[in-house]
Order: structure tokens, then sequence, then C-alpha cells
């Protein structure tokens, strides 16, 4: 308990006083490898929030790069603790969540084709079913590349098609939101009718 009250104070500080894009997202990051539960989750929301600043997408060049800079750097050294795993293990599922969402959110960043990420994203999300942060984050991260890209991969097909039909509720809701969202943008997905609704 104690520990959780020093992490809340340290991130507090991290706020109020860095300057640094650098060095908050570096330290929000042991933040997060030493807090737990709900703690690690403010703290990840912090961070993401940090990274996607869209605020910072209107401030001088060099604010934006600074950022784009960080975002690609956090964005490889998760990618490396995902691929290589830690101490003999694989990462932490906080770890694999974050860089799925990276690979969402900053992958245009590297200039690299979207078929790729999205094949990474949903090899990552069916090596994992059974922890539904990680799954969560691959299901918002098809959505966000499919947008971007303008179409939807059949390999993101596939994979949204198998999580709409989990026993989880919130991964079955979630798969099919994203579905629709697709479906109106392209037009191409299959959405199986859920329930009628009583007008």
């Amino acid at each position: 308990e104690d520990c959780s009250q020093v992490l809340e104070q340290v991130a507090s500080l991290v706020d109020m006083f860095g300057e640094s894009t650098d060095w908050k997202a570096s330290t929000l990051l042991r933040i997060i490898q030493v807090s737990k539960d709900n703690q690690r989750d403010r703290m990840t929301e912090k961070l993401k929030f940090l990274l996607a600043n869209p605020l910072c997408e209107d401030s001088d060049p060099a604010t934006v790069l600074e950022l784009n800079r960080v975002r690609i750097k956090l964005s490889s050294l998760l990618a490396n603790i995902v691929e290589k795993g830690l101490k003999g293990k694989a990462a932490p599922v906080v770890v694999t969540a974050l860089h799925v969402w990276c690979e969402g959110q900053f992958s245009h960043l590297g200039e690299e084709k979207v078929e790729l990420v999205v094949d990474r994203v949903v090899t990552l999300g069916r090596q994992n079913l059974e922890h539904n942060q990680i799954v969560m984050n691959c299901l918002l991260a098809i959505q966000k590349l499919s947008i971007r890209n303008g179409k939807v991969c059949q390999l993101s097909e596939e994979f949204l098609a198998e999580c709409a039909k989990s026993d989880d509720d919130c991964i079955s809701q979630t798969a099919t939101e994203v579905q629709l969202v697709l479906g109106s943008l392209t037009g191409s997905l299959n959405i199986p009718s859920t329930t009628q609704q009583d007008w």
C-alpha cells in the first residue's frame, strides 16, 4: 500500500515538473512496471495520453518531432520486449497490450505496410486469447489501422469474426462494434445479425 502511494506521488511529480516528453514517457513506463492492478491501468492510460496527445499536433514542429521520436523509441522498445521476452519469460500482459496499442496508433510513423502491422497484431491477438486486455487492444488497433488504410484486410475480418463469437461478452461486443464501424466505412464486412430489438 505504501508503495502505491509513492508511485502516485511520483506520477504527479512527472506531470508537474516533466519538461521532456522522453523523460516523462520512460518514467511512466517504469512506474507501470512496478505498479499493480487499477494503479497500473491508470498509469498505462496516462502514458497513452502523453503519447497520443492530440493537442501537440498543433504545436510547433520541434515539439511534434520530439513526440514522434519518443513514440518510435517506445514502440521499438516494446516490440523488442514482446519479441524476446523478459528474463526467459514471455513479455508481461501490460507490455504486450501497450505494444499492440502503439502498433495501432503509431505504425504509420515508420511507413511500414499496414498489412504487415495487421498481421503482427492479429498474430499477437490469437496467441493471447486468454488475456482480454491484449485482445481488446488488438481489436481497437485493427479498427484504427483499417480506418487509416481505407480498407479491411481479410486477416482482420477473420479475427474480428472469431472474436465476435467469443464467450467473453466484452470481447464479443467490442469485436461486433469494430465490425460495425468498419462495415459502415467499407461496406465489405459480413456482420451476422445479433438480436432483434423491440421497437
